[in-house]
């Protein structure tokens, strides 16, 4: 993920690093961003479209 791409952010740099979905509810998205140790939400459709903007792996476990 670039980091001007999150779609918490508008914005920024172009620093690429992982983010984490920690879970969801209903329609929204929780995500953990290791670069500032911070949580954020963003609906499962902001979510999408900023990493199809950059490409996406999906690891699950």
């Amino acid at each position: 993920m670039w980091s001007n791409n999150e779609p918490w952010q508008k914005g920024g740099s172009k620093e690429g690093h992982a983010i984490l979905a920690y879970g969801y509810s209903g329609n929204t998205i929780y995500w953990w961003d290791p670069s500032d140790n911070s949580n954020h939400k963003a609906s499962a459709a902001a979510s999408y479209s900023a990493l199809k903007a950059r490409g996406m792996t999906f690891i699950t476990g």
